[in-house]
Protein backbone atom coordinates (compact mmCIF):
# COMPACT_ATOMS: atom_id res chain seq x y z
CA UNK A 1 0.00 0.00 0.00
CA UNK A 2 1.37 3.44 -0.92
CA UNK A 3 0.34 6.74 0.76
CA UNK A 4 1.35 10.24 -0.31
CA UNK A 5 2.34 12.66 2.46
CA UNK A 6 2.42 16.45 1.98
CA UNK A 7 6.05 17.12 2.64
CA UNK A 8 8.87 14.90 3.75
CA UNK A 9 12.40 15.97 2.92
CA UNK A 10 14.23 13.15 4.61
CA UNK A 11 14.19 9.38 4.54
CA UNK A 12 12.94 7.63 7.63
CA UNK A 13 13.25 3.86 8.04
CA UNK A 14 11.36 2.31 10.91
CA UNK A 15 11.55 -1.43 11.58
CA UNK A 16 8.09 -2.52 12.66
CA UNK A 17 8.38 -6.30 13.19
CA UNK A 18 10.20 -9.36 11.85
CA UNK A 19 11.83 -7.74 8.84
CA UNK A 20 8.96 -5.36 7.99
CA UNK A 21 10.01 -1.74 7.44
CA UNK A 22 8.15 1.50 6.73
CA UNK A 23 10.18 3.73 4.39
CA UNK A 24 9.20 7.41 3.90
CA UNK A 25 10.94 9.42 1.20
CA UNK A 26 9.98 12.46 -0.90
CA UNK A 27 6.34 12.34 0.21
CA UNK A 28 5.98 8.60 -0.42
CA UNK A 29 5.50 5.98 2.30
CA UNK A 30 6.32 2.39 1.38
CA UNK A 31 5.98 -0.73 3.51
CA UNK A 32 8.72 -3.23 2.72
CA UNK A 33 8.46 -6.81 3.95
CA UNK A 34 11.59 -8.94 3.94
CA UNK A 35 11.24 -12.59 4.86
CA UNK A 36 13.96 -14.89 6.03
CA UNK A 37 14.20 -18.23 4.20
CA UNK A 38 13.59 -21.14 6.54
CA UNK A 39 15.24 -24.54 6.44
CA UNK A 40 13.85 -26.53 3.49
CA UNK A 41 11.79 -29.60 4.39
CA UNK A 42 12.38 -33.11 3.08
CA UNK A 43 9.51 -32.89 0.56
CA UNK A 44 8.60 -35.51 -2.01
CA UNK A 45 11.17 -37.38 -4.08
CA UNK A 46 11.80 -36.22 -7.63
CA UNK A 47 10.47 -38.30 -10.51
CA UNK A 48 7.23 -40.19 -10.72
CA UNK A 49 4.84 -40.30 -13.65
CA UNK A 50 1.22 -39.31 -14.26
CA UNK A 51 -1.12 -41.32 -12.07
CA UNK A 52 1.51 -42.43 -9.55
CA UNK A 53 1.17 -41.61 -5.88
CA UNK A 54 3.80 -41.15 -3.17
CA UNK A 55 3.94 -43.97 -0.63
CA UNK A 56 6.18 -45.12 2.22
CA UNK A 57 8.63 -47.74 1.01
CA UNK A 58 9.66 -48.90 4.50
CA UNK A 59 9.12 -48.06 8.17
CA UNK A 60 12.06 -45.62 8.05
CA UNK A 61 11.30 -41.90 8.23
CA UNK A 62 11.28 -40.08 4.88
CA UNK A 63 11.62 -43.32 2.84
CA UNK A 64 9.09 -42.25 0.19
CA UNK A 65 8.80 -43.36 -3.43
CA UNK A 66 6.38 -43.29 -6.35
CA UNK A 67 4.01 -46.25 -6.86
CA UNK A 68 1.26 -47.04 -9.36
CA UNK A 69 -1.15 -49.08 -7.36
CA UNK A 70 -2.40 -49.27 -3.84
CA UNK A 71 -3.83 -52.30 -2.09
CA UNK A 72 -7.00 -51.84 -0.08
CA UNK A 73 -7.15 -52.81 3.62
CA UNK A 74 -7.82 -56.53 4.00
CA UNK A 75 -5.92 -57.49 0.85
CA UNK A 76 -3.28 -60.21 1.12
CA UNK A 77 0.23 -59.03 0.26
CA UNK A 78 3.51 -60.88 -0.08
CA UNK A 79 6.90 -59.24 -0.33
CA UNK A 80 9.10 -61.14 -2.77
CA UNK A 81 12.43 -60.59 -4.52
CA UNK A 82 12.21 -59.54 -8.17
CA UNK A 83 14.16 -61.82 -10.52
CA UNK A 84 13.93 -59.15 -13.23
CA UNK A 85 12.89 -55.49 -13.45
CA UNK A 86 9.18 -55.53 -12.59
CA UNK A 87 6.71 -52.82 -13.59
CA UNK A 88 3.84 -52.07 -11.23
CA UNK A 89 0.44 -53.63 -11.92
CA UNK A 90 1.76 -56.69 -13.73
CA UNK A 91 1.07 -60.37 -13.09
CA UNK A 92 4.02 -62.28 -11.65
CA UNK A 93 4.81 -65.92 -10.93
CA UNK A 94 6.97 -67.40 -8.20
CA UNK A 95 9.86 -69.32 -9.77
CA UNK A 96 10.20 -72.54 -7.75
CA UNK A 97 13.95 -72.83 -8.46
CA UNK A 98 15.12 -69.32 -7.49
CA UNK A 99 12.24 -68.25 -5.24
CA UNK A 100 12.17 -64.95 -7.14
CA UNK A 101 9.23 -63.50 -9.08
CA UNK A 102 9.13 -62.89 -12.84
CA UNK A 103 6.50 -61.82 -15.36
CA UNK A 104 3.88 -64.49 -16.01
CA UNK A 105 2.81 -65.04 -19.63
CA UNK A 106 -0.34 -66.64 -21.07
CA UNK A 107 1.75 -68.29 -23.81
CA UNK A 108 4.42 -69.71 -21.48
CA UNK A 109 2.84 -72.71 -19.79
CA UNK A 110 5.73 -73.12 -17.34
CA UNK A 111 4.88 -69.73 -15.76
CA UNK A 112 1.12 -70.05 -15.35
CA UNK A 113 1.23 -72.94 -12.89
CA UNK A 114 3.08 -70.75 -10.37
CA UNK A 115 1.20 -67.43 -10.70
CA UNK A 116 1.45 -65.58 -7.40
CA UNK A 117 -0.48 -62.35 -8.00
CA UNK A 118 -0.04 -58.76 -9.18
CA UNK A 119 3.05 -56.69 -8.36
CA UNK A 120 1.95 -53.28 -7.13
CA UNK A 121 5.35 -51.58 -7.04
CA UNK A 122 7.87 -50.89 -9.78
CA UNK A 123 11.26 -52.31 -8.82
CA UNK A 124 14.61 -53.29 -10.28
CA UNK A 125 15.87 -56.85 -10.38
CA UNK A 126 17.00 -57.99 -6.93
CA UNK A 127 14.77 -55.55 -5.02
CA UNK A 128 11.75 -56.36 -2.87
CA UNK A 129 8.44 -56.21 -4.73
CA UNK A 130 5.02 -56.11 -3.06
CA UNK A 131 2.64 -58.61 -4.65
CA UNK A 132 -1.10 -58.66 -3.96
CA UNK A 133 -2.19 -62.29 -3.91
CA UNK A 134 -5.86 -61.68 -3.13
CA UNK A 135 -7.99 -58.58 -2.63
CA UNK A 136 -8.63 -55.12 -4.01
CA UNK A 137 -6.03 -52.98 -5.73
CA UNK A 138 -6.62 -49.62 -7.39
CA UNK A 139 -4.75 -47.34 -9.74
CA UNK A 140 -5.71 -44.04 -11.36
CA UNK A 141 -3.97 -45.31 -14.52
CA UNK A 142 -6.63 -48.01 -15.03
CA UNK A 143 -9.86 -47.35 -16.95
CA UNK A 144 -11.79 -50.63 -17.01
CA UNK A 145 -14.87 -50.64 -19.22
CA UNK A 146 -17.75 -51.31 -16.83
CA UNK A 147 -20.24 -52.09 -19.64
CA UNK A 148 -18.21 -55.09 -20.93
CA UNK A 149 -17.21 -58.40 -19.36
CA UNK A 150 -15.64 -57.41 -16.03
CA UNK A 151 -13.30 -60.44 -15.96
CA UNK A 152 -9.57 -59.71 -16.02
CA UNK A 153 -7.07 -62.11 -17.57
CA UNK A 154 -3.35 -62.67 -17.91
CA UNK A 155 -1.83 -61.42 -21.19
CA UNK A 156 1.76 -61.47 -22.40
CA UNK A 157 4.68 -60.31 -20.21
CA UNK A 158 2.50 -59.85 -17.12
CA UNK A 159 -0.11 -57.64 -18.79
CA UNK A 160 -3.63 -57.54 -17.36
CA UNK A 161 -6.34 -57.67 -20.02
CA UNK A 162 -10.09 -57.15 -19.81
CA UNK A 163 -11.84 -60.02 -21.60
CA UNK A 164 -10.40 -63.44 -22.40
CA UNK A 165 -7.49 -63.34 -24.86
CA UNK A 166 -6.59 -66.10 -27.30
CA UNK A 167 -3.39 -68.04 -26.66
CA UNK A 168 -2.01 -71.24 -25.16
CA UNK A 169 -3.77 -70.72 -21.84
CA UNK A 170 -6.58 -68.69 -20.33
CA UNK A 171 -5.86 -67.46 -16.81
CA UNK A 172 -8.50 -65.41 -15.02
CA UNK A 173 -6.76 -63.23 -12.44
CA UNK A 174 -9.78 -61.34 -11.08
CA UNK A 175 -12.42 -58.83 -12.09
CA UNK A 176 -13.00 -55.09 -12.30
CA UNK A 177 -14.95 -53.51 -9.44
CA UNK A 178 -15.01 -50.04 -10.96
CA UNK A 179 -13.02 -48.16 -13.61
CA UNK A 180 -9.91 -47.88 -11.42
CA UNK A 181 -10.20 -50.85 -9.04
CA UNK A 182 -9.78 -54.59 -9.52
CA UNK A 183 -10.30 -57.55 -7.23
CA UNK A 184 -7.39 -59.97 -7.62
CA UNK A 185 -8.21 -63.67 -7.22
CA UNK A 186 -6.11 -66.03 -9.30
CA UNK A 187 -8.31 -68.79 -10.79
CA UNK A 188 -7.30 -72.15 -12.18
CA UNK A 189 -5.71 -71.95 -15.62
CA UNK A 190 -7.39 -73.44 -18.70
CA UNK A 191 -4.97 -74.91 -21.23
CA UNK A 192 -6.25 -74.17 -24.74
CA UNK A 193 -3.93 -76.54 -26.62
Amino acid sequence: MTNVINSIDEIKVITVSCGTQVVATNGLVTVVTNSIQGVPGVGLPTGGTTGQVAAKLSDANFDIGWVNGSAKPGSLLSTMIAGQDIAALTVVYDDPITGNVFYADKDNLSTISSILGVGITTVLSGADVDVITSGEVSSPSWSWNMSNDLSLFLGNNGAILQGAPSGLATVKIGYAINATTAYIRIAESIINA
